[in-house]
């Protein structure tokens, strides 16, 4: 019989949290895959690699099925979004100690959100062929983006908190130890 431990439960409910948050109605950018990423990675702090897989799969299963209705999977900025998620998690890397305390998370968020900002609309300046390839269209591209960036920084200071609080009650109940399988 083997059981599943917390850190792959956790990693399976904020992968489906994640990707879910993009199928359902909701402002541009206002979703749960950066904060359910930046939860994985506040409480598995050696888990770095699954941290970092946590929002690119849940991108890819949210993406395949928003593609459905689309005319392709793939775009233009795609790379750029992706390297930005993975970007985004550096903070929370970076000093894994302090993410025990509440400043230095609200600081990792911070980081984290903008890091995303900039590398995933620097995509939409490259990429897209919106704005001019000049120093005044990369500026008007950043401006253009703002109201995204707020919603995502909204929906990363807001659910962040949120999911590590139901995470951690979830986890205490040791509920996560189920059996998926018997050897014979």
């Amino acid at each position: 019989m083997k059981k599943i431990t917390s850190e792959t439960f956790a990693f399976i409910v904020l992968l489906v949290i994640g990707a879910a948050s993009r199928l359902v109605v909701h402002d541009w950018n206002f979703t749960a895959i950066m904060a359910a990423s930046y939860v994985f990675a506040i409480l598995f702090k050696d888990s770095k690699t699954k941290a970092l897989m946590l929002p690119v799969l849940a991108m890819l299963l949210s993406d395949f099925f928003i593609s459905l209705n689309a005319p392709s999977f793939f775009h233009s900025t795609m790379a750029f979004v992706y390297l930005g998620m993975g970007l985004a998690l550096v903070p929370f890397f970076a000093n894994r100690k302090a993410l025990d305390r509440s400043l230095p998370r609200i600081a990792a968020i911070l980081a984290g959100s903008s890091i995303f900002f900039l590398v995933s609309n620097l995509g939409v300046w490259l990429m897209d062929g919106m704005y001019p390839m000049t120093g005044a269209g990369l500026i008007r591209c950043y401006t253009m983006a703002i109201p995204f960036f707020q919603n995502q920084l909204a929906a990363d200071i807001v659910l962040t908190p949120l999911l590590l609080f139901a995470m951690k009650r979830v986890l205490a109940l040791d509920f996560f130890q189920v059996v998926i399988g018997e050897r014979n």
